[in-house]
């Protein structure tokens, strides 16, 4: 069982349970997922043609290619006994070029 058994009233504490910590309370041997990297770059011009105007865009989203997971599996991550325990998933989206034309008339 993690944490204490008992409230500061004396009570039984309903969150005391294998399931709820890893260390004396919350924020006690609580670990965090990899921090997220990533690096997105957008750039732009309008251009006058007349009396219509064309918009060029280009945007790039994880620019670096940063391949990291950014969250814990659902099944048992916080589990200590589970073959999931601190298991990772969801990795990041690949590198991505994005161009866009529009026209404005």
């Amino acid at each position: 069982q993690y944490g204490p058994g008992s409230a500061n009233n004396g009570q039984t504490n309903p969150l005391a349970t294998r399931f709820r910590f890893v260390g004396q309370d919350r924020g006690d041997l609580q670990v965090q997922a990899p921090t997220v990297h990533t690096v997105g770059l957008s750039a732009g011009k309008i251009f006058d043609v007349g009396g219509m105007q064309l918009e060029t865009t280009a945007q790039f989203f994880n620019l670096l290619d940063a391949y990291g997971h950014n969250q814990f599996t659902y099944s048992s991550a916080n589990r200590t006994y589970s073959p999931n325990f601190l298991q990772l998933r969801s990795r990041q989206n690949a590198r991505t070029f994005l161009f866009r034309t529009t026209l404005r008339f």
